[in-house]
């Protein structure tokens, strides 16, 4: 960021475009539950079928779109690891303390998964 722009602007604007794309997101989801009874029974095929013949491709691209938020949210556990145990040993990270962390956090992730799963009921 140039060293003019203040903190107070860019908090703004960055808190704006969350909210608005957020609320649009929100909006959208409201709207296909009200108009698909069985939205939330499978909301990704709801969708595709929306699109008739062009399902196929739809599905690709929900697959897709599933694949980079998983992604961002495995880079962002990463981060918020890193950055809390790095201040405390001043320590380097380097791609074999990477990976090792990545690894940790993937195993983690699969242990709470199961253990929510295992212990959820469905709805009735």
């Amino acid at each position: 960021m140039p060293s003019n722009v203040s903190s107070k602007k860019v908090f703004w604007y960055t808190f704006a475009g969350i909210a608005v794309a957020l609320f649009a997101m929100m909006l959208l989801g409201a709207l296909l539950a009200v108009q698909i009874p069985t939205f939330s029974d499978n909301s990704g095929g709801s969708l595709a079928m929306l699109f008739g013949s062009f399902s196929p491709i739809l599905y690709v691209l929900i697959v897709y779109a599933l694949l980079c938020i998983n992604v961002f949210n495995f880079y962002g556990a990463f981060m918020a690891v890193v950055t809390t145990i790095q201040p405390f040993g001043n320590m380097r990270f380097g791609s074999t303390q990477r990976a090792v962390v990545m690894i940790a956090i993937a195993i983690a992730n699969a242990v709470l998964s199961y253990l929510a799963t295992a212990t959820s009921r469905p709805c009735s």
